[in-house]
């Protein structure tokens, strides 16, 4: 800093590509005439989405040599005003200052939401030092941090304006959009139901629509139950004119998020079908998008057809829609057909997650119209649908995904299968099962079967469990684990299947003892042998445990094998497969303390580990008088390969 001299700075740089490209951004430096404390705050390397979680990281680090009383550090808002007039103080999650001495971490973290859409903001991360005599120094690093615009000014456009329930194809458009972090994804939905998480594609054609209906429950819409024409509460004269008009959404995303909504609407003209031609119309449209591969197609057909399903139950001319005890019902058949697309086309993205969970809403409206198995099958999916949302979030900004699931649960403790044997007596339903937490006395049925692949059954609290055994399955191989429940009482069964994927483990080089000083005259022994990898049983049946603990004991168990003068524990070293190779430095100690590598100890007469010197050495053992090489210092290293080209080197100097 001497050559500027102490002032305030801006330092500009430009990136280019090879084909003129280019982008520049600058920073402001202040040269003080004494040492502050180093500060350092992490940047963004573009615009962020304002409706989400918001965390920069702080270090700051006190200068070597001075003795500290106090080091106090704060965040402030230096540039840019928060959402709702807010201070920083009530939209942060951590603490604004901090008082101790020593070096520290202190991030802010700003509430989802804190930040205006297409807002500009200046953070101040603040280190004020003071000494043992009272003098203060201050040290500080700043951001900008920019929230993308919501994307806007477009419009989204239906045609045709007026169609037949199920029957009339819709097309949307939508026109005119621009945002901040470009390209654009377009997704749309309605008030029950999302037709198409956002793709890059604007238009979307072959949307098939149902009569809206009445809501009640948690809230109504997507996480309440809908009460369906043939049951639903008495619409007053507006609602009742009103109910063809089905409002259509578009949901614009850009690349971080930020999200942007426009809606037009369309009249939807009740459609009356007979049993068979309903059951005829939902499956050709099931069908047609299980052939496109579709997921979003399979879940707005999904939603389409369940609402003149459940509709058609309450209807004597068709109660066939019903089933009989020897076929599903069609809603039964729509479950099915989403849990197969769950299943299928499902992938690990919040979005479609959203997408599937609230087109479950739709065909489990009436849970009284479904037969046992659909509803296990509904239950079920929702389940499996709310552990893939906590495995990878809920996405960006508001979700359905939550309050849909609640719904669907709320939904089906109406169905038969939570029926008390009063229930069942009163509404004639004969004997019904209810989902209980019981005992399950069937869980040591399998095991037999399941010994083979090395496992067990036991009986967990939440029913049986079948564990695989440590080293059943082969590293950096996917298998499929498929279990199958069978109620002999009824004469149904289930399958579930999960992928397992083995990934492959590390070879770990060790040797023992670490960095040390030895005497010349005493001999010298470099041992490698408690090397491992971590895809060999170390355990050799002597029950000694896993690799990471339990030395002493399989240090015993290797001597029973192989006796007490041969190297190695059991299940490392030799034992695991590995081989080894050594190489020997000289090293220079230079007045700083630091070492350098001077040479090799190898000579063209006593080539290392082979020479006169290592006779009593083995590959994974090098044993050996100082006296070969002389005082000095010197770094022996040691790689240990597997079978499979896997290998770990470490050194140690002596």
């Amino acid at each position: 800093g001497t050559w500027l001299g102490t002032g305030n700075y801006r330092f500009t740089v430009t990136a280019a590509s090879a084909d003129a490209r280019n982008s520049t951004t600058s920073v402001d430096i202040e040269l003080i005439n004494e040492e502050p404390s180093k500060v350092v705050v992490s940047n963004f390397a573009r615009k962020v989405n304002a409706a989400e979680k918001q965390t920069i990281l702080g270090l700051v680090t006190p200068p070597d040599g001075v003795t500290i009383d106090d080091l106090t550090t704060t965040w402030t808002l230096a540039e840019g005003y928060l959402a709702a007039d807010q201070t920083l103080q009530e939209v942060s999650r951590t603490v604004l200052e901090l008082q101790a001495s020593g070096q520290r971490y202190h991030d802010l973290v700003l509430d989802p939401g804190a930040l205006v859409p297409g807002g500009t903001y200046k953070f101040l991360l603040t280190a004020t030092l003071t000494s043992e005599t009272g003098d203060t120094t201050e040290g500080y690093a700043s951001v900008s941090v920019s929230a993308s615009a919501l994307p806007s000014a477009g419009v989204v456009a239906a045609s045709p304006r007026k169609g037949l329930e199920l029957e009339t194809p819709f097309e949307l458009v939508a026109s005119y959009w621009v945002g901040d972090e470009l390209p654009l994804k377009y997704g749309y939905e309605t008030d029950d139901s999302v037709l198409r998480t956002p793709t890059a594609n604007p238009k979307l054609a072959d949307v098939r629509l149902s009569v809206p209906v009445a809501t009640s429950g948690r809230g109504g819409g997507r996480g309440g139950r809908l009460l369906r024409r043939a049951r639903r509460r008495r619409l007053s004269d507006e609602e009742e004119a009103a109910r063809g008009n089905v409002t259509l959404r578009v949901v614009v995303v850009d690349q971080v998020g930020a999200k942007g909504q426009g809606e037009t609407s369309v009249v939807v003209m009740e459609n009356v079908l007979e049993a068979e031609a309903l059951a005829n119309l939902t499956n050709e449209l099931l069908d047609n998008a299980f052939a496109a591969a579709d997921l979003s197609a399979v879940c707005s057909a999904v939603s389409a057809t369940s609402s003149a399903a459940v509709a058609a139950v309450g209807d004597p001319s068709r109660r066939r829609l019903q089933g009989a005890d020897d076929e599903p019902s069609l809603l039964g058949g729509i479950v099915g057909s989403l849990a197969k697309a769950a299943t299928e086309l499902m992938n690990a993205d919040p979005d479609a997650i959203e997408q599937t969970t609230v087109a479950v809403g739709g065909p489990i409206a009436d849970p009284r119209a479904l037969d046992d198995n659909s509803a296990f099958e509904a239950l079920d999916m929702v389940n499996g649908l709310s552990a893939s949302a906590g495995d990878v979030g809920l996405g960006s900004g508001e979700s359905s995904t939550a309050d849909a699931a609640a719904g669907a649960v709320s939904s089906m403790l109406g169905s038969a299968l939570f029926d008390t044997p009063e229930d069942a007596a009163s509404t004639g339903n004969g004997t019904r099962r209810r989902l209980t937490g019981s005992a399950y006395p069937y869980c040591q049925c399998c095991e037999a079967a399941c010994a083979s692949v090395g496992g067990h059954w036991e009986c967990g609290e939440a029913g049986p469990e079948f564990k695989l055994d440590p080293f059943s399955l082969d590293s950096g191989t996917t298998y499929v684990a498929r279990v199958e429940a069978t109620d002999t009482k009824y004469d149904l069964s289930n399958t579930a299947d999960v992928y397992l994927a083995v990934g492959v483990g590390s070879v770990v080089a060790a040797i023992e003892g670490g960095d040390r000083v030895v005497s010349v005259q005493d001999e010298l022994q470099l041992d490698a042998s408690s090397s491992f990898d971590e895809d060999i049983n170390p355990d050799c049946g002597d029950g000694a445990g896993d690799w990471r603990a339990n030395f002493g004991r399989r240090r015993l168990a290797h001597n029973d094998q192989h006796g007490a003068g041969a190297t190695g524990d059991c299940g490392t070293g030799d034992d695991a497969g590995l081989s080894f190779s050594w190489i020997c430095e000289e090293l220079a100690v230079l007045d700083d303390g630091t070492k350098q590598v001077n040479g090799s100890c190898a000579t063209d007469t006593e080539p290392f580990p082979t020479g006169v010197w290592a006779l009593k050495s083995v590959e994974q053992r090098l044993i050996f008088l100082g006296t070969w090489l002389g005082t000095g210092h010197y770094r022996f290293t040691v790689t240990a390969t597997s079978a499979d080209a896997r290998s770990s080197t470490t050194s140690v100097d002596i």
